[in-house]
């Protein structure tokens, strides 16, 4: 009987663990809906490799401003604007005949960081805050 009491409890007690492990946290989803809004850059850190020689930086964001619109559309503060899509954690922003894409390292509904690549000769991670 004890052994069976004990059994009961063990299971009781493994069943409510897994019931009261949800992720109550904003996580990375293809929602766009979290993309939309202002975001201000407020760190970057990478390198890149010119003539053989790698440069690295880590330092604090100089406030680069970036807008995206519900409507697909996007612009910043250095009068860029085009178009803007998010599938597969990837954010491509299409400007005339240009379309850079940014892998998307976290999004969240205060934080919004970036990865952007050119080969093994540039990186850039940037972190923004939503204004």
């Amino acid at each position: 009987m004890r052994k069976k009491c004990f059994l009961m409890m063990a299971l009781l007690l493994v069943a409510f663990s897994f019931a009261g492990c949800t992720n109550d946290d904003d996580e990375m989803t293809e929602n766009n809906s979290l993309i939309v809004g202002t975001w201000v850059s407020i760190h970057s850190t990478g390198y890149e490799i010119r003539n053989g020689s790698k440069e690295t930086w880590d330092e604090e964001g100089d406030g680069y401003t970036i807008a995206f619109r519900q409507n697909g559309t996007y612009y910043d503060d250095e009068g860029a604007s085009g178009t803007w899509s998010y599938t597969d954690a990837t954010l491509t922003m299409t400007k005339g005949s240009q379309t850079p894409t940014c892998k998307i390292v976290k999004l969240t509904s205060s934080t919004l960081i970036l990865l952007d690549t050119k080969g093994t000769t540039y990186q850039n991670k940037i972190t923004f805050r939503r204004q």
